[in-house]
């Protein structure tokens, strides 16, 4: 994976029709999850922060031959991450802390990990400790997305994981300058 061939995701985006189900907002960070999941053809995507499983139901749909593990504290939509389960068999929610949840994925060893999706509390210090975590578990060549880069509290984390920084902001708008933003970065 590359700049070039990020930035032409990114293009494809607009282009790339939305999710029917209503259910999941049609969010343009979604989509670009889908397609980097078709190019990247990762053995497996995880997506730490579920919430309603937008993300995990895009990079499941981005590449079905992968397995995807989205892992959250919380339930807070099961009727939501149950439709997810059913309609896409390679996804599978563990709910459980996300650092913690690293240990166990090795424990299990599905293999390395292609994309990484960091979207959970979207503090530098949080986003860190789960790149930490689950740095050991990434393809040599994995991507990691972080969600809400913009945010004062995640500059750190964007500054300090090493690789090629991306940003792909406009696909994730924000009410205010500090807040929204996207991006991956390549390592």
């Amino acid at each position: 994976m590359d700049r070039q061939t990020i930035l032409a995701l990114v293009d494809q985006v607009a282009k790339t029709p939305r999710h029917p189900d209503h259910r999941f907002p049609p969010a343009r960070y979604y989509t670009f999850l889908q397609l980097l999941a078709g190019a990247v053809r990762p053995q497996v995507s995880v997506e730490l922060g579920v919430c309603r499983g937008g993300g995990s139901l895009h990079l499941a749909v981005g590449y079905p031959l992968g397995k995807v593990i989205g892992v959250d504290v919380e339930s807070l939509y099961p009727e939501l991450i149950a439709c997810v389960e059913e309609l896409y068999p390679n996804f599978t929610f563990w709910q459980m802390d996300s650092i913690l949840a690293a240990e166990h994925y090795r424990s299990i060893n599905y293999g390395s990990i292609g994309i990484l999706f960091i979207d959970t509390v979207h503090t530098s210090e949080r986003a860190l400790a789960e790149y930490a975590a689950w740095k050991p578990s990434l393809a040599e060549h994995a991507v990691v997305v972080l969600d809400d880069r913009l945010r004062v509290s995640m500059r750190e984390a964007w500054e300090t994981i090493p690789g090629e920084r991306i940003r792909l902001d406009n696909l994730h708008d924000a009410s205010c300058a500090t807040d929204g933003g996207f991006g991956v970065i390549l390592t």
